[in-house]
Parts: C-alpha cells; sequence; structure tokens
C-alpha cells in the first residue's frame, strides 16, 4: 500500500468483516448489488418484464390444469357413487333387505 502510513493499514486490516449483500430476482434467476438503484434499474428492464409475465402465465396454465384435474376427479367420484347407489339398490330389489342383512364377514 503505497501512499498510506503503517498506521493506516493496521487499522485496515482489523476492520471486520462484512457482507456484501445482494439482491437474488427468483423470475430472471440472476444476482445483482442489493442497493435500491440496481434493483429499480433491473425490474424496469425488458428481459425482467418478459421473464415475469412468463412466470405468471407459466402460473396461470398449472392452476388452470389443476383445476380441471380436481373436477375430473369429483365427476369420476359422483360417478362411481351412483353406480354404487344404483347396484345396491338392484341388489336390494333383487335379494331382499333381510339377505343383506344375512350377509356376515366373519
Amino acid at each position: 500500500m503505497i501512499g498510506t502510513t503503517y498506521k493506516a493499514q493496521e487499522k485496515k486490516r482489523h476492520e471486520p468483516w462484512r457482507s456484501n449483500e445482494r439482491h437474488y430476482c427468483e423470475a430472471c434467476n440472476k444476482w445483482m448489488g442489493s442497493d435500491r438503484q440496481s434493483i429499480l434499474v433491473h425490474e424496469n428492464g425488458r428481459k425482467h418484464k418478459e421473464n415475469v409475465e412468463k412466470l405468471l402465465t407459466g402460473q396461470r396454465q398449472q392452476r388452470v390444469a389443476q383445476d380441471a384435474a380436481a373436477q375430473n376427479v369429483q365427476k369420476m367420484l359422483a360417478k362411481i357413487n351412483a353406480d354404487a347407489i344404483s347396484s345396491h339398490v338392484q341388489d336390494v330389489n333383487k335379494y331382499g333387505v333381510s339377505a343383506l342383512n344375512s350377509f356376515s364377514l366373519t
């Protein structure tokens, strides 16, 4: 260190370590400085806005697909339940109530 005194060098060596905090953008998968200016420049950029739109569109499509799958499961369960009730009614009509009550698993 040219131009600094020994005391200045000694003081610099004993400074505590400071973390250089970084900001992570999940939409862009990028790290940047944690200062407000760096974040604003990044968030106002064209690529960031495109990445956010892609991310949101993907999440919407995934939610629609999950809702459709859940609706399909509910329809299948309703059909199974209706078939089971229909089968039970047919069995009761065919064998009578006393036949169902006399059946045991033991």
